[in-house]
């Protein structure tokens, strides 16, 4: 009993430490990103660096290669310690966490809209279904409606 215990308690304190990751990682996207951004000095600017950084996550589990290194390296990924591996389960229990029933109210939703024609692999629309919570929709992406 008191090893199922251990490896209970060695198992949360796992999954703690890679959503600690994903906040670490898309924290320091976050702030990288604001300083790049021009502000006009009369105005002021919302976005949301989780947005942005889960939209590039998304990215990131569909690529390969030299698109996928370098956007390890820009999200942050390599200095807060996720591996390539790491990053669709590690984002799957940081949006589980972030729905959580809690005392405040935030709502996240994914998606990805594939252009109607266009060949995804089923594997990568699975991951994102699974890791990110994402809804797949089609759409022609060709009238004013469907961009915006």
């Amino acid at each position: 009993m008191k090893s199922a215990i251990c490896l209970a308690w060695l198992l949360v304190l796992c999954v703690a430490q890679e959503q600690q990751k994903v906040t670490d990682a898309n924290n320091q996207f976050g702030f990288r990103l604001l300083q790049r951004i021009p502000i006009p000095s009369e105005q002021n600017l919302f976005f949301s660096p989780h947005s942005v950084s889960t939209a590039m996550a998304m990215a990131f589990v569909g690529a390969s290669g030299e698109t996928q290194q370098d956007l390890r390296e820009t999200l942050g990924y390599t200095s807060a310690g996720l591996t390539t591996d790491s990053v669709p389960s590690a984002y799957s229990q940081h949006t589980h966490l972030l729905r959580a029933p809690s005392n405040s109210t935030i709502r996240v939703v994914n998606a990805a809209v594939v252009k109607n024609g266009y060949t995804v692999l089923g594997e990568y629309l699975d991951l994102l279904r699974q890791s990110f919570e994402a809804e797949i929709s089609y759409s022609a992406l060709s009238d004013e409606q469907s961009l915006n």
